[in-house]
């Protein structure tokens, strides 16, 4: 062979090797680029999965907010005659609890009047107070004319 020949061979390897390497980062960037492009795919496809889930829980919380306004709105409507009735049979207790106090009062003064109306003639006269020392103010177990009126 010729040294021509030798020299215009290693051009020709180097050629063919460098273009072999160039190939090779060419297929190597390409199925870099179609990774990252399935990457992002997956990526959109789960950040949608997530939103559409997002907003159906949200959609579930409006309703279940708005259920929750009704049902409160029922039960207020529905504790309106309730406290009502109640109201009414408290000013009823009441009453009547007023009522059975004063019944109560009047007997204990009917009881106090026949207790201090020793001669039963339905008067309580200055002779029959004097002789309950017990309302007695000064304490001295004796009363006088004054001290009664």
């Amino acid at each position: 062979m010729n040294i021509d020949v030798i020299f215009l061979l290693a051009p020709v390897e180097l050629t063919q090797k460098f273009q072999a390497v160039r190939d090779a980062r060419r297929t190597l960037h390409e199925a870099g680029i179609a990774k990252k492009k399935e990457i992002i795919a997956k990526s959109k496809a789960i950040t949608s999965e997530r939103q559409e889930h997002f907003n159906k829980l949200e959609q579930d919380l409006n309703n279940l907010e708005n259920d929750l306004k009704e049902k409160e709105k029922l039960k207020q409507e529905a504790e309106v005659p309730e406290y009502a009735a109640k109201e009414k049979n408290q000013k009823l207790w009441e009453e009547n609890r007023a009522m059975q106090q004063v019944m109560v009062r009047d007997q204990q003064i009917r009881e106090i009047f026949v207790d201090l109306d020793t001669n039963e003639d339905s008067l309580v006269s200055i002779d029959e107070l004097q002789k309950h020392t017990e309302l007695d103010i000064n304490q001295e177990n004796e009363f006088t004319v004054e001290e009664v009126r």
